[in-house]
This record gives C-alpha cells, structure tokens and sequence, in this order.
C-alpha cells in the first residue's frame, strides 16, 4: 500500500462509516424486524447446501438487535447505478497447517482469538485501497454468509441488497456470475485470524483469487476473511440474483408456521422453494477428511419410510454438490441438495468436518432448482459433476425428478 493509502485507511479506523441508510440517494431501504431476520437466516441456513448452526447465527442476530441494532435491506433494483457496493466472505475449510496453529497458539493466539479483533478489517482496507466507501453491501452466498453479511452492513451503517451471486454455497472462489462474466474479484483484501493483512490489487482471474486465498487460509489456522467486488450498482445488477433474502425469509416463515400449525415443516419448506422432496434416510456412514482448504465428504444414507430399501450417496466439497439415488444421478450443481432436519424443516445442524454428516441422524432431502443464470453451458461447466471428476452430465433436477 501507498503511504497515502496507509493514511486513507488510518482515516477510516477513527472515523465512523456513515455513508448509506439515512443519506443522500438512499431510497427504500427498509428496517427488517426481529422475525424478519430469524426467518430469514432459518431459510438461508436451508439453502446453503450444508449442515449449518442456525440456531447460533439467530442468537448472534438477536444480541446485536437487543444492543439496539438495527439491520436495513434494499431491494436490488433500487440500487442507484452509481452506487458502490462489496462483499465479504470467508475462505476455508479443512486441511490447516496444524504446526502453524501449534506456534501461534503458544504466542498466545487462542483458536478464535487473534489481532484481528484490533487491526482493520477486509472492508476497510478495500475502501481505503479503492479510495471510496460503500454504500451497499451483499452476501457472497447462502448460510452463515448471510449472518455475516448482516453484521458488516450494520456494523458499516449501509443496507444489505435482497440479492445474491450464488443462489446457494459453493466451495471454490471463481463459481461466481462475476467470473462468467468476466469480472475478476480484485481489487481485493483478506485479514486472518492472526491479524495479518493482505491486499491483491490484480490477479490474473479468479482461479487465481481461488489458489491464493485458499494457500493463505490453510497457512492461518483454517480461514481468511476477504473483502472483493467492488463494483457499482448498475454492474451489480447484472450479476446477483434478485430476491434472495425475500426467498429465504418465505423459506423460514414457511418452516415457523407450519410447525406452529402441526403440519410437516419439510414439505412446507419444498413448496416455498419450488422444491422437491429427494430422499428421506438416516446417516450409515460420513466418510470426511479435511484437506487443501476443503472439506471432502461422501455421505451414505439407507432409505427408512416410502425409501426403505434405498441407498442414498451425497457427494460434498465443502457444500453438497452430486447426489446418487440407487446409484443414478438424483441431484447435482448448481441445483440444491439440502438435507433438512424432518421435525422442524431447518438444515441439518453441522458435525466435524464442514460438509459432514452426523452418522446416525434421520434426515430428508430436499432438491431445489437454482435460477436460470447457473443453467448456461459454461456455469454448468463450472459447477456440474464434470468438474468434480465424475462421468455424468448436469441434468435439471426437474428433469431428473420427472423421470422418477
């Protein structure tokens, strides 16, 4: 960074980030109550494609409400062209360099507990970088992204868009509508748990962004938290998907009022989401490891019920990404395959390793279709079974449950 720069951001650490909800050209954004939020993090959590803890991500949202916080929403379309917006995410998985984590925690840095909590976040430094501050911000995906996407918008004074670029979780930084596009994440920022701050003014493209920020999380303990797209409203527009907080907040209404009602909240969650109902079996076996950066695990469920009989596989890298019914082709990118708790409708709660499965738990599966800007030819060749090594084309869920 320039000496400049380093005063830019110097800047930004004293001064309170006031530019957005409140000022000038920031029309009809919208405070979301109490029930908003948990509604929608329960339909977030959902649709992330994993197991997840929703039930922490509430708590969290509901202390910073009960502080006085307060959390504001605007819709993508009216989010002025000239307007500059970003997002945060985190990079990781299994796979850490355990010597590293040995070293820092004998300089006493407690898991969870670094510099980072004192120094800039990736936010800040962007903006200082870029010379701007943000007037909106987005998730970069479904889950526990969504819960903190929330908290860097309040925390920033600025709405969070009711948009997303995913439509889902998905494990490797280039699955982005960005990319596809031809729009690269730098400029970028990433802070580590330790403290250590990093800024990517260029890359090559977004494989790139993939391999550094997941070597640099692997070499801190697990995870990096980058600040990328720093783009305008008008590119913004072409590259999220509209909607997505107000569908998940259906999601997790839909969940809520059907257990309040003695009805099945699974089936309830399927028809908000257009989805279907995969499978329903308990766990047999969750073989995960933690590896370069992921988690990998293949998850087999024996079929109990209307399925007894069956054997389900899941294939996860980090998220869930193909899924086999009898040994042919159920499920896969950039479709959802979403295993759901049968009593309340939530996402499965997580166990071990991200994307693993707690053996022994009774799950259902349910399948949602994703939006059509994940169906072109090359996003399927990013995201379909190809990709992940298997001899199998992308077929539409709804095609494949059609056949069934």
């Amino acid at each position: 960074m320039t000496r400049s720069q380093i005063a830019r951001l110097a800047l930004l650490m004293v001064l309170p980030l006031t530019l957005g909800v409140g000022g000038a050209g920031a029309p009809k954004a919208r405070t979301l109550s109490e029930q908003e939020l948990v509604d929608m993090l329960v339909g977030s959590s959902i649709l992330c494609t994993r197991g997840g803890d929703t039930e922490g991500m509430i708590q969290r949202i509901k202390a910073a409400l009960g502080g006085g916080k307060r959390f504001t929403m605007i819709a993508l379309e009216d989010v002025p062209d000239e307007w500059t917006a970003f997002t945060m995410f985190g990079v990781g998985g299994g796979g850490a360099w355990d010597y590293v984590t040995r070293r820092m925690e004998a300089h006493g840095f407690a898991p969870g507990r670094g510099q980072q909590t004192t120094g800039p976040t990736a936010a800040e430094v962007l903006s200082s970088y870029i010379g701007k501050k943000f007037d909106a911000t987005f998730e970069a995906e479904a889950g526990g992204a969504t819960a903190s996407a929330l908290t860097t918008a309040q925390r920033m004074n600025i709405p969070i868009i009711d948009a997303c670029p995913s439509g889902r979780c998905l494990p490797e930084v280039q699955m982005s509508p960005f990319f596809l596009n031809g729009i690269t994440r730098a400029p970028l920022a990433g802070v580590t748990r330790y403290g250590d701050v990093i800024l990517i003014p260029k890359v090559y493209d977004d494989f790139r962004v993939e391999d550094l920020t997941r070597g640099l999380a692997v070499a801190s303990g697990g995870g990096v938290t980058v600040a990328a797209n720093a783009v305008s409203g008008k590119t913004l527009k072409a590259n999220l998907i509209p909607g997505f907080l107000s569908k998940s907040i259906a999601i997790g209404r839909a969940a809520r009022e059907a257990v309040a009602a003695g009805r099945n909240p699974v089936e309830a969650v399927a028809k908000a989401g257009n989805g279907y109902l995969l499978f329903t079996g308990t766990v047999a076996k969750s073989d995960s490891r933690g590896e370069q950066g992921f988690g990998w695990t293949e998850a087999y469920l024996d079929g109990v019920g209307a399925f007894a009989g069956s054997r389900y596989k899941i294939f996860n890298k980090n998220e869930n990404m193909v899924a086999w019914r009898d040994g042919k082709l159920d499920a896969a990118a950039p479709d959802l395959i979403c295993p759901l708790d049968p009593k309340t409708g939530w996402a499965m709660k997580s166990s071990g390793v991200i994307g693993s499965f707690p053996v022994g738990a009774t799950l259902v599966i349910v399948g949602f279709p994703n939006h059509p800007i994940w169906r072109t030819a090359k996003a399927i060749e990013m995201l379909g079974p190809r990709h992940f090594g298997f001899d199998e084309d992308y077929e539409p869920i709804e095609t494949l449950h059609g056949k069934r």
